[in-house]
């Protein structure tokens, strides 16, 4: 009435040698996101604390030093969407660089919007 089924054989370790995606190295892009982040972040850092340190009397070159942040952080979060379209790379930096450029940018734009 009911037959026995074969079994499958169980994989080896060739086999599973086969299957296994080769995963190289990081994506190039997101480590250019991270680090371009990370440069944003201090330079934000340095110049929230020259603005306090001036009693928010700061000059013109701190509202640059911002803009410019604010355009590589711009850049650097589409570099950081870009990596994710290498294959067979590992995406940590990736995620790392796109997500610390995105708040970045958001906080100027909030800051920026808090002050107008």
């Amino acid at each position: 009435m009911f037959s026995k089924r074969a079994k499958a054989p169980k994989p080896t370790r060739e086999d599973k040698k086969d299957r296994r995606i080769p995963l190289s190295k990081y994506a190039r892009g997101g480590r250019i996101s991270s680090t371009i982040g990370l440069c944003n972040l201090a330079l934000m850092s340095l110049t929230i604390t020259m603005t306090v340190m001036e009693n928010g009397k700061s000059g013109m070159y701190i509202g640059i030093i911002v803009i410019l942040i604010f355009i590589s952080a711009l850049m650097g979060f589409i570099i950081g969407i870009r990596s994710f379209t290498e294959e067979n790379k590992f995406y940590r930096f990736s995620y790392i660089g796109t997500i610390l450029n995105a708040i970045i940018w958001i906080s100027i734009i909030l800051i920026y919007i808090a002050y107008i």
